[in-house]
C-alpha cells in the first residue's frame, strides 16, 4: 500500500498572499441593502465560481436578486468585463456554499452554466442550464434537466464538460423518496437519503435531449458531490455515502457508456455514525491513473480533513493523510492539478475571529508541503477554489460585500 508523506518545503507565494492585517487602507465594505444598490454588483452574491478558457480568460458566474451573471477577466483579476445576465425571466437561484451556480467551458470555448432553482415547496428544486456559442453574448433559454416534473429535491448539481462538449450534470434528487413515502413506506428505515442521477447531452452539436439516468441511491441529503473527468473523458463521482447505522463515510464511482450501473468503492472508513447531513461533501481530481481524494469526517477517533488516493479508481487505496484537525475549525476541502502537474490542496479554517486561509502543494500526492497560511478574512467568506490558470495559478475567495479579487499562488 502506497505510504503519503508530509515534508517541508519552501513556497514562493507572490502579491497578496501574505497573512492579512487589519490596516488603514482595507477595502470598504459595501452595504447591498443601500438603494443605490445596482442588481448586478458581484459585491451582493454570496457565492462565486470560476472557469478557464484556451486562451486563459477567466470566467465568473454568480447570482443576485434572482438572476444569473457571468462576466470575465483578461488579466487575472485586475480588470472584469461588465457583467452578463445568463436568466433574462426572474427565478429563484441557489446560492449556499455546497449548493451553488456551477460554470464549464469546452474547447471551443462554449460557456456552460447549471444551477438548482428552489420551488415554492420546502426542499424542492429544478436543476437548470444554459449556455452560451458566442463567448457569453447571449445565452440560450434556460431549461429544466431533472425530467420528473415532481415537487421534490433536485439540488446539488455538479457539472464537468469534456473537450469535445459533451455536458455532463450529476444532483441529488428526491423522487426516490417522494415515491416511497406516498407507498406509504417508512422513510427512515426503508429508503433513506436520495439517489443520484445524471443526464448528459451536447448542446454544441445540437442535441436538446437530457435523458436522466438513475446511478443509485443511499446518498447522504445535502452533502456537495464531487465530479471530475479521467483521461479517457468518463465522469468520475464522489459523493458522502450512507453505510449501514448511519455510518456516513465515501464512495467513488467511474461513469461509463455501459447499460448497467456502475460499481461503487468505498474510499473512506472513519466510520463516522451520524442521524443527519454535516453539509460537508467530498473533493476530487483524476491526474492520469491517479484519483486525488479529500474529505471531512467527525468520528470519535477520527475527526478532521483527510486526503488520499487511488491508481485504480477507487479500488485500493492509499493510506489516508489526516491533514487538519477539528478542533482548529477545518472544513470543506478543495483540490485542484495545475497546469505544471501540481496538486493543490486548500482549506478553511476558523478560530473564533478569522477565517483562514491554509494550502498544501505536492508532485503526486505522496510528499506534501508543509502548511502554509494564504490568507485570512475578519467576517463572512465563501469557500476558496484554486483557478489553475496557464500563467499561474490563482485563488478564488469571496467575500460578500467587497470586491472580487484573486491572489496569486506560485
Amino acid at each position: 500500500m502506497a505510504k503519503i508523506f508530509v515534508i517541508a518545503l519552501t513556497l514562493v507565494i507572490s502579491a497578496c498572499t501574505s497573512v492579512a492585517k487589519p490596516h488603514a487602507d482595507k477595502p470598504e465594505y459595501y452595504h447591498c441593502e443601500a438603494s443605490s444598490h445596482t442588481e448586478a454588483d458581484v459585491r451582493c452574491a454570496k457565492t462565486v465560481s470560476a472557469a478557464v478558457a484556451q486562451d486563459g480568460r477567466i470566467w465568473f458566474a454568480w447570482a443576485v436578486k434572482n438572476h444569473l451573471y457571468v462576466n470575465y477577466s483578461d488579466d487575472k483579476g485586475k480588470t472584469y468585463s461588465k457583467p452578463v445576465r445568463v436568466n433574462p425571466e426572474a427565478e429563484k437561484i441557489a446560492t449556499r456554499g455546497e449548493n451553488r451556480p456551477k460554470i464549464a467551458l469546452d474547447k471551443a470555448g462554449n460557456i456552460y452554466l447549471s444551477w438548482a432553482n428552489p420551488l415554492p415547496q420546502k426542499w424542492s428544486s429544478n436543476i437548470r442550464f444554459a449556455w452560451s456559442a458566442d463567448a457569453g453574448k447571449h445565452f440560450s433559454q434556460a431549461v429544466t434537466i431533472n425530467d420528473d416534473g415532481l415537487m421534490t429535491g433536485h439540488s446539488f448539481n455538479e457539472m464537468v464538460v469534456s473537450d469535445d462538449g459533451q455536458v455532463f450534470i450529476t444532483w441529488l434528487d428526491g423522487r426516490h423518496a417522494l415515491k416511497a413515502k406516498q407507498a406509504g413506506a417508512i422513510t427512515d428505515h426503508e429508503y433513506i437519503g436520495s439517489a443520484i442521477y445524471m443526464a448528459s447531452s451536447k448542446p454544441a452539436a445540437g442535441e436538446s435531449a437530457w435523458k436522466n439516468r438513475h446511478l443509485l441511491d443511499g446518498s447522504c441529503v445535502c452533502c456537495r458531490l464531487a465530479l471530475d473527468l479521467n483521461p479517457q473523458q468518463q465522469p468520475v463521482l464522489m459523493w458522502r455515502h450512507i453505510y449501514a447505522d448511519n455510518i456516513r463515510d465515501h464512495a467513488l464511482l467511474t461513469l461509463t457508456d455501459s447499460v448497467q450501473k456502475p460499481a461503487p468503492h468505498r474510499v473512506s472508513f472513519e466510520n463516522w455514525q451520524i442521524e443527519g447531513c454535516p453539509h460537508q461533501g467530498p473533493a476530487v481530481r483524476v491526474q492520469g491513473q491517479r484519483t486525488h481524494m479529500a474529505w471531512f469526517n467527525d468520528a470519535p477517533e477520527a475527526s478532521g480533513l483527510f486526503y488520499a488516493y487511488s491508481d485504480s479508481a477507487g479500488q485500493k487505496m492509499s493510506k489516508v493523510l489526516p491533514f487538519a484537525k477539528r478542533e482548529t475549525g477545518a472544513v470543506h476541502p478543495h483540490l485542484a492539478i495545475t497546469p505544471a502537474g501540481k496538486v493543490l490542496l486548500l482549506w478553511q479554517e476558523y478560530d473564533g475571529s478569522y477565517q483562514r486561509l491554509k494550502y498544501m502543494q505536492s508532485d503526486n500526492g505522496e510528499q506534501w508541503t508543509e502548511t502554509r497560511q494564504l490568507a485570512q478574512h475578519e467576517g463572512v467568506t465563501d469557500y476558496p477554489s484554486v483557478i489553475t490558470h496557464p500563467e499561474g495559478n490563482l485563488l478564488l475567495w469571496h467575500k460578500p460585500g467587497y470586491a472580487l479579487e484573486l491572489i496569486e499562488v506560485n
